[in-house]
């Protein structure tokens, strides 16, 4: 058998084939991640009704950084969270992990009427309840 064809039968082993048809199915994994929000940012807004405009107005940018921050093209950096989610009534961390169309909307209206200095003491209220479960 020439060297040649030796080495093809070598790397064509199950092995490095499965190895070869995992990174394939991984790389495919990544590319359908692109479709998938990279922020909830525009959902955040759509869902309190405010116009790219109104948000850019009410954080003092313009609506073509809005644009971008909502496509991923500009990231949403901790300055931006930090200027963003008190206008639409979340936590940053949200804008970034959660659909507000996913989360109990009762749950949320009610958050978002507790004025904000009375955050802090509505946060260790719940945290205690967590705490209870957690104990029992």
């Amino acid at each position: 058998m020439p060297q040649s064809l030796q080495i093809a039968t070598i790397f064509a082993t199950p092995h490095v084939c499965k190895l070869r048809l995992h990174h394939e199915v991984n790389h495919a994994h990544f590319a359908n991640m692109a479709e998938e929000p990279r922020n909830h940012l525009k959902a955040w807004r759509e869902y309190r009704k405010m116009t790219q405009e109104e948000l850019a107005a009410a954080v003092e940018t313009t609506p073509a950084v809005i644009s971008l921050l909502e496509s991923g093209k500009r990231a949403l950096s901790p300055k931006w969270l930090w200027r963003i989610a008190p206008v639409l009534k979340t936590r940053p961390g949200l804008l970034l992990e959660h659909d507000p169309e996913t989360l109990d909307s009762y749950v949320m209206e009610v958050w978002a009427t507790i004025p904000e200095v009375s955050k802090p003491q509505a946060m260790r209220v719940l945290e205690q309840f967590q705490d209870a479960k957690v104990a029992s």
